[in-house]
């Protein structure tokens, strides 16, 4: 997943990325595994060998770890 406003790079504002989630064709979300790279995030997880579809900080009520390198947060999405 890449972002548009990114281009100084992403970061996570702690040591364990969370309130990532993807999910296959089945719209069944787990909890996926990130790595960034510069502008991009790299999502897997066991359960979802062909993943179509992402959240991040769905759950609400607590605010998201993901900024940009500028200092903005993300806002919560679904994809």
């Amino acid at each position: 997943m890449t972002f548009d406003h990114a281009r100084s790079g992403l970061v996570f504002h702690t040591d364990s990325p969370k309130d990532l989630e993807i999910a296959g064709s089945d719209g069944a979300f787990v909890p996926a595994t990130v790595k960034i790279e510069g502008d991009s995030l790299l999502l897997s997880a066991p359960q979802v060998p062909v993943p179509k579809h992402v959240r991040y900080s769905w759950s609400g009520g607590v605010p998201g770890d993901l900024y940009n390198g500028d200092g903005l947060p993300a806002a919560a999405f679904v994809f």
